[in-house]
């Protein structure tokens, strides 16, 4: 959502588009995401999420990661597919304490998500960091 954030607003309701071609608004609830990747047979879906900028700084950052939690509630009640995994996206900006706290609330709400560390996740964290620079983000996620 970050690149689109000129097309759009977020509001507790959920994301808000305008049309680059047509001007027309469209909206989009985290039920209805829902809906899309269970109608689009996904394996793995992704919750909708409040996304930030991450150098965003201010009240945003913890009023973005408090509505993504929220969210995920709506999330997992709109899921229906026990087939379909679905994953909660941490957020927080680089806040550290409100990275901690949202995977604090998200290991409480959702069914494929864990805050523990394992020893291969550990060992693959420590094989990609080692083949990629040390300043460059890296993502690394899985079910445990």
């Amino acid at each position: 959502m970050v690149s689109l954030s000129k097309l759009m607003s977020v509001d507790e309701q959920g994301v808000n588009f305008e049309s680059p071609h047509t001007g027309e608004q469209m909206s989009l609830p985290p039920e209805m995401s829902i809906e899309i990747q269970q109608a689009l047979d996904a394996d793995i879906m992704m919750q909708l999420d409040h996304v930030v900028h991450v150098l965003t700084t201010g009240g945003i950052v913890e009023e973005a990661m408090q509505r993504s939690i929220r969210w995920l509630d709506r999330c997992e009640k709109a899921h229906t597919r026990p087939d379909q995994a679905l994953f909660p996206i941490v957020q927080g900006g680089l806040n550290l304490e409100l990275r901690k706290k949202c995977v604090e609330e998200m290991a409480k709400r959702a069914k494929n998500f864990s805050s523990k560390t394992t020893p291969f996740r550990d060992r693959i964290h420590e094989s990609k960091t080692r083949r990629t620079q040390v300043n460059k983000p890296i993502f690394v996620s899985w079910p445990s």
